[in-house]
């Protein structure tokens, strides 16, 4: 072998390990977020099987008092929640769009909202609508969030509104599921 391979390879060794290194670290900054709690503490379901529907472009609460769930969190203590919402879904308009949902937290001292993880603002699509389509059947869909709260007194609440004001979004027969952990 000659002396200038024997050299050449422990540099493309660490040039390889490097490399490797590089692509790992780069996958580390795109890992998903993640939480653990301990032991629930409370469970507290909502349902309705009354429709409701929006146009509107700004977040909406979903009305009534099934609409959110409240949890207080002492001093000196966080909580873990996790909000499952599911729902008949209809969304429909002349021009194609998408029906948004998200489940935040509302201190009810200090009006901050916390968006639950995923948080992803405008992003998520609950549902579409086809363009050109007559109607889009109603089905059912899902979202589920977690955060975990620091001390406060806080509304878990379920917000949805439209890509664009000629969408109509109708939600009937849902239900709100809050657990609350350590």
């Amino acid at each position: 072998m000659h002396a200038s391979l024997i050299r050449r390879r422990p540099a493309a060794i660490i040039a390889s390990t490097l490399a490797a290194v590089g692509v790992c670290a780069a996958v580390a900054i795109a890992a998903p977020l993640m939480s653990a709690g301990g032991a629930q503490l409370r469970m507290e379901n909502r349902s309705e099987t009354v429709a409701t529907s929006t146009n509107s472009v700004a977040w909406i609460n979903l009305s009534g008092p099934a609409g959110h769930v409240v949890v207080p969190v002492a001093a000196g203590t966080t909580r873990l929640i996790n909000a499952r919402f599911t729902g008949e879904s209809n969304c429909n308009g002349p021009n194609s769009g998408y029906c948004r949902v998200r489940i935040i937290a509302f201190n009810t001292v200090t009006a901050a909202i916390t968006e639950l993880s995923p948080s992803d603002g405008l992003d998520f699509a609950f549902d579409s609508d086809a363009g050109g389509v007559a109607s889009d059947l109603s089905e059912g869909n899902a979202i589920e969030r977690s955060y975990r709260l620091p001390a406060g007194n806080w509304s878990i609440r379920v917000q949805y509104s439209v890509s664009n004001n000629t969408v109509q979004f109708i939600l009937d027969d849902w239900h709100l599921a809050v657990e609350s952990s350590q």
